[in-house]
C-alpha cells in the first residue's frame, strides 16, 4: 500500500519509521534521561507533518488514501454483506482529511509538549 502513495506521503511516512526505529536504538544506547527527548521531538515533527500533508491534502494524497483504503481487502474478510468499508465516513476523502488534522495536532503537541517535560 505504501508503494502506490503519491509523494510527499510515501517519503515523509518512510522517514517517520526510520526515525522512530533509529531513535528507539538510541534510547537503548545511550541510557538517558534526556535520550527519549532526541526521539520523540523529531518523530512529533515528522507526524505533524504527515497530518499536515493529508489535511492539505497535498498532490491528491488524501484522495489517493481514501481510495485505497476503500479497496483494501483483508484476507479471509466477506465483502458481500451491506456493512462496507466504502460506506464509512473514515473512507471517504473528508474523513481522511479530518484524521490528517488530527494527526497532524497530535504530532504538534507530541513535539512541542516533550521539551517541556521535567
Amino acid at each position: 500500500m505504501l508503494r502506490q502513495m503519491p509523494q510527499p506521503l510515501k517519503t515523509v511516512y518512510s522517514s517517520s519509521v526510520a526515525v522512530f526505529l533509529i531513535g528507539m536504538v538510541v534510547v537503548a544506547v545511550l541510557d538517558s534521561q534526556d535520550g527519549i527527548r532526541l526521539v520523540l521531538v523529531p518523530f512529533g515533527a515528522l507526524m505533524a507533518l504527515t497530518g499536515l500533508v493529508l489535511a492539505l491534502d497535498l498532490r491528491g494524497n488524501a484522495t489517493e488514501y481514501s481510495r485505497q483504503l476503500r479497496e483494501y481487502e483483508p484476507a479471509g474478510a466477506d465483502r458481500s454483506g451491506v456493512d462496507r468499508w466504502g460506506d464509512r465516513v473514515i473512507v471517504s476523502v473528508r474523513g481522511v482529511r479530518l484524521l490528517g488534522a488530527a494527526v497532524c495536532l497530535v504530532g504538534l503537541f507530541l513535539s512541542a509538549g516533550v521539551p517541556l517535560l521535567p
